[in-house]
């Protein structure tokens, strides 16, 4: 697997999966929101496609579970 490595904006790949999940966490009566605490670097240095496929991975699996509780 090749990974790419350029910069990229931390807090608006969080908020770009955040969005994408919204509307099915509202689908099952959640309420989806995260805290960034500063100081924190916005920029980083990797692959961002990646990165925001195993933030949208790990809380639409979360989202999911909460369902059947």
């Amino acid at each position: 697997m090749d990974l790419e490595e350029h910069p990229f904006d931390l807090p608006s790949c969080i908020e770009e999966a955040v969005d994408l999940l919204t509307p099915r966490a509202l689908e099952r009566s959640s309420i989806l929101a995260y805290i960034i605490e500063e100081p924190l670097s916005r920029i980083f240095l990797g692959d961002v496609t990646r990165l925001r496929q195993v933030l949208v991975n790990l809380v639409g699996n979360a989202v999911e579970v909460q369902l059947h509780w």
